[in-house]
């Protein structure tokens, strides 16, 4: 414990501000869970660290919440966490206040427990995540390269040949990487996005979400076909 608290000591001269400190059990294993806040230019985070009991290196780093842009423009992550008996659940929102076409929105939830070797892991996690807006992928397109972004768009709108397929795929692959979780569509997207919204409607309400200019856009009927149909399961586990 004494190892931890010098941990907690080094976040604090580093600029993060200690916040909370507590204990939890998964399975057989007894786990420490810290959350820390820090600021930084325009920037503020709180992160998540799960440690095994006695040990100096965290299981488990996640950020929980992070702001950043001005009072025009707001970028905001918020989320919060669940502990039963066998799982540490993780939820996270993305939206923003005003306008940041670069800004993703969108949800995810992951699902922690105890393998049979006594193990943190992650036993399931999925999201739905737009990340850039329809118009400034348009705007960029011929200007800059985006990467993957610009498969985005076919959220929305049909892919008309070979290359929008391929883009669309992209960006599935490349969210799934970049946000470590399963896309999901449709009905499974809405409840996703649903439950998280109402999981997190305090922090959400903290920066004015219902005043955002975001709606969420659905994939179309014909696009829920054969988008790596064979990598996504259909259960959720909530």
């Amino acid at each position: 414990m004494k190892r931890i608290f010098f941990i907690v000591w080094i976040m604090t001269c580093l600029g993060a501000v200690y916040g909370q400190n507590s204990e939890f059990v998964l399975g057989k294993q007894q786990f420490t869970l810290l959350l820390h806040d820090s600021s930084e230019n325009d920037t503020e985070r709180q992160t998540l660290s799960v440690f095994r009991q006695d040990e100096d290196r965290p299981l488990l780093v996640s950020l929980l919440r992070e702001i950043w842009g001005d009072s025009n423009s707001l970028s905001v992550m918020v989320g919060d966490y669940d502990i039963s008996d066998s799982t540490l659940v993780l939820y996270h929102f993305w939206t923003k206040n005003g306008d940041a076409p670069v800004s993703p929105y969108g949800a995810r939830i992951q699902v922690y427990g105890i393998d049979a070797s006594e193990n943190l892991v992650l036993k399931d996690s999925r999201l739905y995540i737009e990340t850039m807006s329809d118009s400034y992928i348009l705007q960029s397109m011929g200007k800059e390269d985006i990467g993957y972004h610009k498969g985005c768009l076919y959220l929305h709108h049909s892919p008309e040949n070979a290359t929008e397929e391929h883009d669309l795929d992209a960006y599935l692959s490349g969210v799934e990487e970049e946000y470590n979780g399963k896309f999901v569509f449709g009905e499974e997207a809405d409840m996703l996005l649903d439950k998280v919204r109402k999981r997190l409607a305090p922090a959400l309400k903290e920066y004015d979400y219902e005043k955002c200019d975001i709606k969420m856009r659905k994939m179309p009927d014909n696009l829920i076909y054969n988008v790596k149909k064979q990598t996504h399961e259909k259960n959720l586990i909530f």
